[in-house]
């Protein structure tokens, strides 16, 4: 049968590779989970401080409009005003600031994602390649036929190319044999030898 195991090498190295490659891909994966949440607590952080500034905002800006009617009723000096509409100008610069901090933030928390991706992506790729070389030291038939030949020992070293067993489809073999002419009349189709 196709399937039929022949031989099932050994190579501990390349087996250790695979291994290798497996845990790391597993760490990785554990990396880019713990990076995300890590990502995700400073992001809220940030948003927290925005929040804050935009509350500033407002409340500076209530205290602003209130130092306005206050003077344009001349019950305050113009300079309260003037410190009550500095400290608004003050609030909104910094609540601009912290907001384009929050979209930087969120581009470089993509990034850092994506970044991270592309390492798991590689490992797993590099992990797929050699899992895929331990299981391709298990030698099968590929065809359904009889074994003809097997030439190795237990132990022995092999190198790529090295003929390892030959199987053969006896019912699929044609024979060329030279016959004499005066002999050939005797000859059938599909005459058994």
């Amino acid at each position: 049968k196709p399937d039929t195991v022949l031989l099932v090498l050994a190579n501990p190295q390349m087996e250790a590779d695979a291994v290798d490659y497996e845990w790391q891909t597993k760490q990785a994966e554990a990396n880019y989970a713990d990076l995300k949440v890590k990502l995700q607590s400073q992001s809220f952080d940030q948003q927290s401080l925005v929040l804050v500034a935009q509350g500033d905002v407002k409340q500076t800006e209530l205290a602003k409009t209130k130092e306005e009617q206050l003077f344009a009723a001349h019950l305050e000096p113009r300079y309260d005003t003037n410190l009550a509409i500095a400290k608004w100008e003050q609030a909104q610069s910094k609540y601009e600031m912290e907001k384009k901090k929050l979209d930087i933030m969120n581009e470089s928390v993509q990034a850092q994602l994506d970044a991270q991706k592309v390492q798991i992506e590689k490992l797993r790729a590099t992990y797929q390649l050699k899992k895929k070389q331990v299981d391709e030291l298990t030698i099968r038939a590929g065809i359904r036929g009889r074994m003809q030949e097997m030439t190795l020992q237990t132990g022995q070293r092999v190198k790529a190319g090295d003929i390892l067993a030959k199987v053969a489809q006896p019912w699929k073999l044609m024979a060329r044999l030279q016959i004499a002419e005066t002999q050939a009349k005797d000859i059938l189709i599909g005459q058994k030898a």
